[in-house]
């Protein structure tokens, strides 16, 4: 592990409401601390209207990674290609319409992380 724990924010979509997927970014980007991956894994989604966003942040913010699949896989196992895809020593799942309310959300849960060392936890 490296002297601070990075992370690895992932944010699954599906036929996603782009305001949604918006305000879900823009909070992520918006931390003060910023040794972080977006991984944005979309199921099949046969809505594109959420691709637009998608494209344009991720050709602003090289920190962002799409993964796209071709049939929708479902929840449990999109989660999975994504968690499979992801750097970060400390993994957060995002929903489109979640939104660290914080600027400093990430810097809190990575200093508790280094902190107490769990194996894993939920909710801070």
């Amino acid at each position: 592990m490296s002297e601070t724990a990075n992370c690895s924010v992932y944010v699954l979509t599906y036929n996603s409401d782009p305001k949604k997927l918006k305000i879900t970014l823009d909070s992520i980007l918006a931390q003060d601390y910023n040794e972080f991956e977006i991984l944005i894994s979309d199921d099949g989604s046969f809505k594109r209207d959420h691709f637009s966003i998608i494209k344009q942040y991720a050709k602003r913010f090289s920190c962002i990674q799409v993964l796209e699949n071709s049939v929708n896989l479902g929840t449990v196992k999109n989660q999975q290609k994504a968690l499979e895809e992801a750097n970060g020593d400390l993994l957060i799942g995002l929903s489109p319409g979640d939104a660290l309310y914080s600027k400093n959300t990430l810097r809190s849960l990575v200093s508790f992380y280094e902190k107490e060392k769990p194996l894993f936890f939920v909710g801070y």
